[in-house]
Order: C-alpha cells, then sequence, then structure tokens
C-alpha cells in the first residue's frame, strides 16, 4: 500500500497529457509502441519527457514500457471500470486498423475483453490459440481456446467442437488433464449429434489417451476399442491408423510386447500406404519402446528416427514422448548415462516449450535417476518438488511418491510405510508391472530390514509372479533378490539381470563389481554385506556415508554376530562432529555458504536447480536453529561442523561474512 500511495503521489504533481499517456501504458501488456501512443497524445514527446524523469517509464528504440510492473497496476487501479472499458476500445480500434490482427491475435483479445466486444473476442480467440501454440506457448494456448469457448453460442457446432479440441489438446500438454477430459467428453457429444464418425472415432482415440494418463487403464482400453471398431467401418485413414497406434501403445505400457509390436506394424503399415509421416513417428516410437524394452537394439534405432522426426516437423509432443521413453527405457536397464543424456535434453525441451505434462514426469525421473545412483538429498527435494506441483498426473505422482517413500524407508525416517501404503493402490489399479514391480521391491526391502521375512516373501510375491510371465530381466531380478534374502529362493530364475544373478549364485563379489560399475553404492553395499569381514567393513562404511541407518544396524549385528573386531561405533568421525545432524549434501551447501556463494552460484557448482539449493539452505538453518546465512556459518565455526573450516579467530569470520 505504501508503494502504491509513493505511486498516485508522483503520478498527481504530472501534467494532463502525461497522466493520460500512463493511463494508456498501464492497459497495454508488457509494452506500448510510440506508434500507439501517439495516436490518443498527439505530439509525445513533452508527455514522455514528464513520465521518464518522473521515474514512471523507460523507453527503448520503439516502445515504451513501465519500469515497475507495480507503478503500472498502480495507475491501472486508478481507473474507473467505464474509462477502462473506453480506452480498450480505442485502442482496440487502433490496432485494427493498423492491421495487427493476423499477428497479434493474443493482444486483441486482451483490449476485446477489456472493452466488453463479445463478438471481437469471439474472432480472435481462436487465433490467439492458434498461434500460441505454434510458438510453444501452450498455457497460455489452452487459457485462449477456454476464453473463446465463453462465447461458444457464437460458433456453428462443428467449429466449437473444434475448439473444444483445441482446448483439449492444449490442457492435455499442459498437466491438466482433467480439463482435457471434459473438454474432449463435449467434443464428443458435438460430433454425435452431427453423426460424423471419423470424428468420434478421433474423440474416443484421445479420450483413450487421457484416461490413461488419469490411472483409468480399462477406460483407456475400452475407449481404444470403440474408436477401432468404429473407424473400421469406413475407408481406411489417418484417424484409424492413429487408433491402432493407440492400441499399440497401450499393450507396451502393460508390457506385452508381442502384441505392441504387432500393433504397431499394422499402424505402420497403414501409415505408409497414406503416407502419413506424422502417424509413422508415432508409431516408430511405441514399436521402439518395445522392442528396447524387450532387449532388442533395433528399438533404440526406432526411437531416435522417431525423436529426430518429430524434432525436425515441430511435433512437440512426439518429441516429449520419445524423451520420455528413452529415459523409461534406459532407466529399466540402469543405463544411467543414458538416461542423463536424455533427461538433459528432454527437460530442456518441455521447458522451452511449455510441456509442463512431460516436463513434471522428466523430472520425476530425474528423481529416480539420483536416488539410485545414491544422491538421495536431490534426489528427495526433486521428488518433493515434483509434488508440490499444482497439477500433475498420476504417473509422474507415482514415481514421485515411490521415491520419496524408499529413501525414507531406507533412511530409517518417518512416514516411508505410509507413502508406499499409497502407492500400492496406485500401482495394483494400474495393473502394470513397470509400477507394480518398484512398490513390491520397497515395500518387500522394508519388512526385510525390520527382520520380519514372512512379510518380505509376501511383499515380493506381488510382483514377482507378474514378472515371471514378462522380458523385464532388471524387475523380475530386483524381486527375486528380496526373495531369496528372505530364504525362500535357492536359485535365482532362468533370466534374470546379471547382478541379482551372481548374488542369489553366492558369488557376491561379482555382484558388487557390477553394481560399482552401475554407480549404484546401496546395492553395492548390499552385496558387500553378504561377503567376509572385510567386506561387511566396506558396505558398513558404504552405508554411513549415504544414512541408511536400518541396513548401518543390521550390518552391525552381523559382524558382531560373526565376532569380527574393529567394527566402528557408531556414525564416522565427520558424522559424530556433525552435531546439527546435517546430511552430506547440505554440509557441501553449508561450505559453499561459507565461500560467500549465493543459492544461483552453489547451485551451478553442485549442478542443480537454484529452488533444489534453497530447499537445502532453508533446511540447514533450521537445522543449526539461526535465521540468516551469516549466523549460519558462525555457528558452523563454533561448531566445528568441518575440520577444513578452520577460521584462526572470530575477526576473520567476521571479515569473511
Amino acid at each position: 500500500m505504501m508503494v502504491r500511495d509513493a505511486v498516485l503521489a508522483r503520478i498527481a504533481r504530472l501534467s494532463p497529457a502525461a497522466r493520460t499517456l500512463l493511463e494508456l501504458a498501464s492497459i497495454v501488456p508488457t509494452r506500448s509502441e510510440r506508434w500507439l501512443l501517439e495516436a490518443f497524445v498527439g505530439s509525445l514527446d513533452a508527455a514522455l519527457e514528464e513520465c521518464l524523469t518522473a521515474g514512471m517509464l523507460e523507453l527503448s528504440l520503439t516502445a515504451v514500457t513501465f519500469r515497475h510492473e507495480i507503478a503500472r497496476q498502480a495507475v491501472e487501479s486508478t481507473l474507473s471500470p467505464l474509462r477502462q472499458q473506453r480506452l480498450h476500445t480505442q485502442v482496440l480500434q487502433v490496432l485494427i486498423t493498423h492491421s495487427e490482427e493476423t499477428s497479434q491475435a493474443a493482444r486483441l483479445v486482451h483490449h476485446a475483453l477489456g472493452a466488453s466486444d463479445a463478438a471481437l473476442v469471439a474472432r480472435y480467440a481462436p487465433l490467439g490459440a492458434k498461434q500460441a501454440a505454434v510458438q510453444g506457448a501452450h498455457r497460455e494456448a489452452a487459457a485462449l481456446y477456454a476464453t473463446a469457448l465463453r462465447y461458444a453460442d457464437q460458433f456453428p457446432p462443428e467449429y466449437h467442437a473444434e475448439l473444444l479440441e483445441g482446448r483439449a489438446y492444449e490442457c492435455y500438454l499442459t498437466n491438466q488433464i482433467d480439463e482435457a477430459i471434459q473438454a474432449q467428453l463435449a467434443a464428443l457429444r458435438i460430433w454425435q449429434q452431427c453423426d460424423r464418425p471419423e470424428a468420434i472415432g478421433q474423440s474416443l482415440r484421445w479420450l483413450s489417451r487421457f484416461s490413461w494418463m488419469l490411472g483409468k487403464p480399462g477406460e483407456a482400453e475400452q475407449y481404444a476399442t470403440e474408436a477401432i471398431h468404429l473407424l473400421e467401418t469406413l475407408p481406411p485413414s489417418s484417424e484409424l491408423a492413429r487408433a491402432y497406434g493407440t492400441k499399440a501403445q497401450l499393450f507396451m505400457i502393460a508390457e506385452d510386447y508381442p502384441e505392441a509390436i504387432l500393433w504397431g506394424e499394422r499402424t505402420l503399415v497403414l501409415a505408409e500406404s497414406l503416407s502419413d509421416i506424422q502417424t509413422l513417428a508415432h508409431a516408430l516410437n511405441t514399436v521402439g519402446t518395445a522392442q528396447l524394452s524387450a532387449q532388442n537394439e533395433q528399438g533404440r534405432i526406432n526411437l531416435e528416427r522417431s525423436l529426430q522426426l518429430a524434432l525436425e516437423k515441430g511435433w512437440e509432443d512426439y518429441a516429449a514422448r520419445a524423451y520420455c521413453n528413452l529415459v523409461t527405457c534406459a532407466m529399466r536397464t540402469r543405463d544411467y548415462p543414458h538416461a542423463v543424456r536424455y533427461l538433459q535434453k528432454g527437460l530442456a525441451y518441455c521447458t522451452e516449450h511449455d510441456l509442463d505434462t512431460w516436463r513434471t514426469y522428466l523430472m520425476a525421473w530425474q528423481a529416480a535417476v539420483k536416488f539410485e545412483q545414491g544422491d538421495w538429498d536431490e534426489a528427495a527435494s526433486e521428488a518433493r518438488y515434483v509434488l508440490d506441483q499444482h497439477r500433475i498426473f498420476p504417473a509422474t505422482k507415482f514415481w514421485a511418491l515411490v521415491v520419496l517413500g524408499w529413501i525414507r524407508v531406507r533412511r530409517g525416517d518417518p512416514g516411508g510405510v505410509a507413502v508406499l501404503d499409497e502407492v500400492r493402490g496406485m500401482a495394483q489399479a494400474s495393473g502394470e508391472l513397470q509400477r507394480i514391480a518398484p512398490v513390491a521391491a520397497a515395500r518387500a526391502e522394508t519388512a526385510w530390514l525390520s527382520g520380519d521375512l514372512k512379510r518380505c516373501q509376501a511383499e515380493a510375491h506381488e510382483g514377482y509372479d507378474l514378472a515371471l510371465a514378462h522380458t523385464d530381466l532388471w524387475a523380475l531380478g530386483e524381486l527375486s533378490i528380496w526373495l531369496w534374502r528372505a530364504g525362500e529362493l535357492t536359485q535365482a530364475p532362468r533370466r534374470v539381470a546379471e547382478p541379482f544373478a551372481r548374488q542369489i549364485a553366492g558369488d557376491w563379489r561379482a555382484a558388487a563389481e557390477q553394481w560399482v560399475l552401475l554407480g549404484c553404492p546401496y546395492e553395492q553395499a548390499l552385496a558387500l554385506a553378504d561377503g567376509d569381514g572385510e567386506a561387511m567393513l566396506t558396505a558398513l562404511a558404504l552405508l554411513e556415508r549415504l544414512g541408511a541407518q536400518p541396513a548401518v544396524a543390521l550390518v552391525h549385528r552381523r559382524l558382531r554376530q560373526q565376532g569380527i573386531a574393529g567394527i566402528p561405533r557408531g556414525p564416522r568421525p565427520s558424522t559424530r562432529a556433525n552435531q546439527a545432524g546435517l546430511t552430506n549434501r547440505q554440509l557441501e551447501v553449508l561450505q559453499l555458504m561459507v565461500e560467500g556463494l549465493s543459492n544461483a552460484e552453489i547451485a551451478s557448482r553442485l549442478i542443480t536447480s537454484p529452488k533444489t539449493i534453497e530447499s537445502h539452505v532453508s533446511a540447514v538453518l533450521a537445522k543449526l536453529g539461526v535465521n540468516s546465512r551469516a549466523q549460519a556459518v558462525r555457528a558452523a565455526y563454533h561448531m566445528e561442523l568441518h575440520p577444513g573450516w578452520n577460521f584462526r579467530d572470530e575477526t576473520e569470520l567476521r571479515q569473511l561474512w
């Protein structure tokens, strides 16, 4: 309020012409061209000079902007509703006269809304939505479609349905799946009234896609089947090919790879006969994912080709889906170099193009990568960031919750079991091995760490029997290892991933070496924990570094049972000195705070996001019981939290801060 009052006091000292200039500029989004202002003020120089001198406006070569958004808002708040409407009407007329409608539709919509001109809103909002979509501004496109649909009574039914479909697609891209389904269902009703079977088939196909994203595989299957039955009564078309592609995708997600490839190849044949490159790219994605998931490297070639086609043609959704599937395939085989490479490229692409649905999905997988590679602080921070988003579809929420729950279990933190209880329901509802297996493994590990071997067996069996029917060597291996540790299995199934097969065969040393090569320190430690005394001591050090307290306690018991001397008592010296209970990553952040780095600089040094560092800094301040960075540095000094932070005296510390 004080800032607003100061702005208004400054405005009161200006001439009428200068105030008129500010009023006009306040209702024009982002910038006001000089020619636009001159249409109202006439000779602009004197009034503009006043506003510049008063510090209200800034001048570029061709446009004028407010120096501060709060100043613009303060000026706009002084205008009565009638005054605002008149100004918007005048600006709208000048813009239309200046032939702005073909390239500035969203801008015209803004002023048409301000002018309460329903006809012009209805005219320009659809055009603005299409322009925003082409430019990759999908959130803006979704909003403009919603604006256009407020005036649906001005459109013929078929055009109304097309706008609803446009709205549905943009909502799908921007993580508004519930809204996407509502719009697509409304479009379907219109197409049914108009008796347009091909359009009905298209709506059913999209409803299949959206239903799967909401975690409703049964409805997804039903919609896809209805679409195919309807479209097969018509001449061969791209819509039929895409319906086949949707069916292939559902089989691929369900890990029925032979059926996925069969339907995918049917899609490819039809798409090629129709010269439909876009559907071809989609089918290559599905077939490639199925092949690669079944350990056929031809799949990577097909996926990469699909990605390249999508990037060349600007098919943003297809490109994002290709990145996601490349990441997923890499993660299933713990191929972290490929996973990280595709994550980096995919996240950059989705961020640039407003593809919120896929961006958050990739962020959940990024948390999974860091979890499996032992960076639990970062993994937990990123999982929480994903879960804090306003809208996330179930598959994204699932992976973020799995990471968070599993970390809590491995650290012995409260809340882990409750989180895994929640995701168990989500996994069972999906019916998909890719969700059932990790939850079963996490819950089996939880029981094993608590010493409940019977429950460990029962939890592992929730995914084991399903995994036996599929070809996922890693999912089957991860479940087999818990059945072996719980005393049920004496030998591995015929086809499991190598580290698990080695461990079950009693070759703990080879298993540990493979986990080292893969970069999985927790699994390496558990492998070593089955070894000799020296191996168990190494395992203990790895687990303490990770903060895996339940496993630390388990290895301690084994060492004592075998009468092995030289067992470290409790945490390592560096951990004992850490009176505040800071994690390793929080200690790293604190050390860089001591060096005087900002959050952005720390994020750059540690190769993570400023948002994550902000979370770490807040946690450090809370654990140290201080309110500022300077106080945190002083506390670190007095508590001797790191042996390398040797200030000669308090004076040197004050000089640093």
